[in-house]
């Protein structure tokens, strides 16, 4: 049930260094062009945290149970591993999923 989940939304790349395509916007529905903000030139900077915020939201998640660590891995290099910076042979990060009785 949407109503137990806790959600633990760890670090990932911020809306500071996400560029992308104008393209991309219409794929996140009506709204979804909240989850952008201008870049350089033609590009857009997504928040990609705050869109998945919503979408727990939107499934019914509380908003209280949904946490958030903060940090860019992209321009945070002494901290996060981020494959859009080093590529193929930068690290990994894990992500898991778990249950409590």
């Amino acid at each position: 049930r949407p109503g137990d989940v806790l959600a633990a939304l760890g670090p990932g790349i911020g809306p500071c260094c996400y560029e992308v395509g104008p393209e991309l916007v219409p794929e996140f529905g009506p709204g979804g062009e909240a989850f952008f903000s201008a870049g350089k030139g033609d590009r857009l900077c997504l928040d990609v945290r705050a869109a998945n915020a919503a979408q727990l939201r939107a499934g019914g998640v509380p908003p209280g149970q949904i946490h958030g660590v903060g940090g860019c891995t992209f321009h945070e290099a002494d901290r996060y591993h981020s494959y859009r910076r080093e590529g193929v042979s930068g690290g990994r990060m894990i992500s898991y999923i778990g249950f409590a009785k």
